[in-house]
């Protein structure tokens, strides 16, 4: 039910209540929803949507024509009153009511789901009516986390998109663990995650700090493609590394490759003792138009406490891209005055005045140019011969804002052309004590210093605006949108954390389109970014960190992934497995990691394949995930195959269900295994793996897979082959002695 708005203009805000039926209905509201501002006319429409989200519970959704939204409120055993989805007017048509009216409209596509419309009017025009049909389209639903892999790591300080890093046409994702010890105390660790439809959320790429208290991967960033090879690169901050004295920070890149390693191919350093170079790192774009295709991308790093202008007056340094990259920076920036800290936030600015050059912006939080620690942010125009004087200043409002503490390109959030940027103040008091503000500049031929759009925080303390980022194009609407992170929210719980979406377009407001809230503790929004399009729907899709929660171990941390697109209607397996000759006992890994397929077969004679899905297991934790998108859920047989394994089978029918995830460890005994087939290749801890070998996929290991072998053997073949057993990308002697063991011990397929 929705209220009439007050038409005096006293506060037209609105509400909308919902009332739960049964046998003893009373007029009390279940749920009470209100609009986010004076004049929202939150209400203006109120209608059932269906089951839009397929869920099994019908839904609702109500307007609010003056801000042009629709909200969707999904429903369920626990309904809240928290929009589940948002669709947003046109941004182009400034005189469109959008959301005047709206209602469910059956199936309008004949698509099996459920569609709705939605009127947009003005006296003066023609109007319009959307029909919005069932789209996999909602990004505030968490799709994944990739968890740190011990207490105390703090994974998700840092994320980044990596860009593409290995060339498949996935966005790849790079998430920083500042505190992992596992070369030495708090050297760190940072970690690359291939993208991909599905993505496997196990860490494809393992890049290591090198000595204790190095905190590598406090900063991960894309560094775009700087060597001019196609492959995206990446850049990683360890800024209390001590190579050029106490905490004088160290940038480390590494180059993108089908076949990338985790040596560090170009290491820059600071220039003296508690620099910290390295606390922050990003692409700076093409900053010098060396290229008009753009290719070498250029790197700008921060080193906030360095006092060549004064005490932690602070520097910044950008690198220009070349094929042989070096260390030497190429443009020099420094702080105008002690204790500025410039270089805490150093970031691209995209193209702010339409000169075809990249711009670069960069954050001094504890500037007083404008008042005590007002704070102050820089935009420096790129050109074929950058200099280092800033050529528009951006200030703080007021004392101990910390303005600049994070900088970012927002995109070109007013379709103007012009890419425009976004500059945090968390400490801001406008909204509560350190609520937290954010500051939206759009460029322009000759851009100024006036904000064209303030974001507050929603309470004090939030810390509003403690990281900033364009969030690419979520919604696919062809405008950039921008994320903003309030990291001690306690909606959630205490300091849970909050990150704010919002859609860019020619209208805009400040009011957020999704809201992703954290858990308690978690310190969710503390970095922010766009991981890019990393299971390439056509949608960018934001990436999260939270450093502090604890799912894997007491401040592990966590990366969240939002996909901007419903998971579609899949079966999920998580499944553990070990390939017999691909596992090493001592490091306790697998040589490689591979790709698995399995078969999901009818529990009824003849056991017919219902459906099938392929996965890449990892080769630490031997984890995969699979989607199975025609099966109903039901109970199955798993059917396992590899290239060069024995077809093995669980040992009992495993139930799955649409949408929700069901694990399955054949790691833990043979029994899990039907017939007990498998084979036990450790002792501490005790670990089974299914039997390799099969290398012809005839459902035997026997004399004609070892004469296989010993073809390729003898001809030195090498890479990526079946005969090639235990997966070193060589075929030689180990491959045939395992395979002639198989074979003595008739090792052969067993099935129902």
């Amino acid at each position: 039910m929705g209220s009439v708005p007050d038409w005096l203009g006293i506060d037209s805000r609105g509400q909308v209540q919902v009332f739960y039926g049964g046998p003893s209905m009373d007029t009390s509201p279940d749920i009470t929803i209100i609009g986010l501002d004076q004049y929202y006319q939150l209400g203006s429409s109120v209608s059932s949507a269906g089951d839009y989200n397929r869920d099994g519970y019908a839904d609702f959704m109500v307007s609010a024509y003056p801000a042009k939204r629709v909200y969707m409120h999904f429903g369920g055993p626990a309904v809240d009153n928290i929009a589940d989805y948002i669709i947003a007017g046109e941004r182009v048509n400034t005189n469109i009511y959008f959301g005047m009216s709206a209602s469910y409209a059956g199936d309008v596509n004949g698509d099996g789901n459920p569609d709705i419309i939605a009127g947009g009017y003005n006296i003066n025009i023609p109007g319009n009516a959307y029909i919005f049909t069932y789209s996999n389209s909602s990004p505030d639903i968490t799709d994944e986390g990739f968890t740190g892999e011990a207490a105390g790591d703090w994974l998700g300080y840092s994320v980044a998109s990596a860009g593409d890093v290995n060339g498949d046409g996935y966005s790849d994702v790079i998430v920083g663990a500042r505190f992992n010890d596992a070369v030495a105390t708090d050297a760190g660790r940072s970690y690359i995650y291939y993208g991909g439809n599905p993505m496997d959320y196990v860490p494809d790429k393992i890049l290591n700090g090198v000595t204790a208290g190095d905190q590598f991967g406090f900063s991960v960033s894309s560094a775009g493609d700087v060597n001019a090879d196609l492959y995206s690169d990446v850049i990683i901050g360890a800024p209390l590394n001590d190579a050029a004295g106490t905490d004088a920070g160290r940038a480390y890149f590494f180059y993108g490759g089908p076949s990338m390693d985790n040596i560090p191919d170009a290491i820059m350093t600071g220039e003296g003792a508690y620099d910290q170079f390295g606390f922050r790192v990003a692409s700076a774009g093409n900053f010098n138009g060396d290229n008009i295709g753009d290719i070498w991308g250029d790197v700008i790093v921060g080193g906030l406490y360095n006092d060549a202008a004064g005490f932690d007056a602070g520097r910044a340094y950008v690198y220009f891209g070349s094929y042989t990259m070096d260390n030497v920076a190429d443009v020099v920036f420094t702080g105008a005055a002690t204790n500025d800290i410039f270089g805490v936030s150093v970031a691209s600015a995209g193209d702010v005045n339409g000169d075809t050059y990249g711009d670069i912006i960069i954050g001094g939080s504890r500037n007083d140019a404008a008042g005590n620690d007002f704070g102050r942010a820089y935009i420096y125009f790129g050109g074929p011969s950058p200099d280092n004087t800033a050529d528009v200043l951006l200030n703080g409002g007021g004392t101990g804002d910390a303005f600049g503490y994070c900088v970012a390109s927002a995109g070109d959030f007013n379709s103007d052309g012009f890419s425009d940027v976004v500059v945090g103040a968390y400490g801001n008091d406008q909204a509560g004590t350190d609520a937290g503000r954010a500051y939206l500049y759009f460029g322009g031929a000759s851009m100024d210093n006036t904000v064209d759009l303030n974001y507050y925080g929603e309470s004090a303390y939030d810390y509003f605006g403690v990281c900033v980022s364009s969030a690419g194009n979520i919604n696919g609407d062809g405008f950039s949108d921008m994320i903003i992170g309030a990291v001690y929210n306690d909606a959630g719980g205490a300091e849970a954390g909050r990150a704010y979406i919002y859609f860019g377009g020619q209208i805009i407001t400040n009011i957020a389109d999704i809201v992703m809230t954290g858990k308690t503790q978690d310190y969710f929004g503390w970095f922010v970014a766009s991981a890019g399009d990393v299971n390439a729907d056509g949608l960018s899709d934001p990436i999260i960190g939270a450093f502090l929660n604890s799912d894997a171990g007491a401040y592990a941390g966590k990366g969240y992934l939002f996909l901007s697109s419903y998971p579609a209607n899949h079966c999920i397996l998580t499944m553990k497995v070990i390939l017999q000759a691909f596992y090493q006992p001592g490091p306790e890994t697998m040589y490689s990691s591979d790709t698995v397929k399995v078969n999901l077969r009818s529990t009824t004679y003849p056991y017919p394949v219902i459906d099938q899905a392929k996965a890449v297991v990892s080769k630490l934790n031997f984890t995969t995930k699979f989607y199975f998108n025609n099966a109903p859920s039901g109970n199955y047989y798993l059917d396992v195959r590899h290239r060069n394994s024995i077809e093995t089978w669980c040992s009992y029918p495993v139930t799955l269900q649409r949408n929700v995830n069901t694990n399955y460890d054949f790691t833990l005994a043979a029994n899990r295994a039907y017939g007990n087939n498998m084979t036990q290749v450790d002792n501490s801890p005790v670990r089974f793996a299914i039997y390799s070998g099969d290398t012809n996929q005839d459902g035997i290991v026997d004399a004609t897979d070892a004469l296989l072998i010993d073809n390729d053997a003898n001809n030195y073949l090498t890479g990526y082959l079946n005969t090639d057993v235990n997966g070193d990308y060589s075929v030689d002697a180990t491959d045939a002695l395992l395979v002639d063991n198989n074979s003595n011990n008739f090792v052969s397929k067993v099935t129902p």
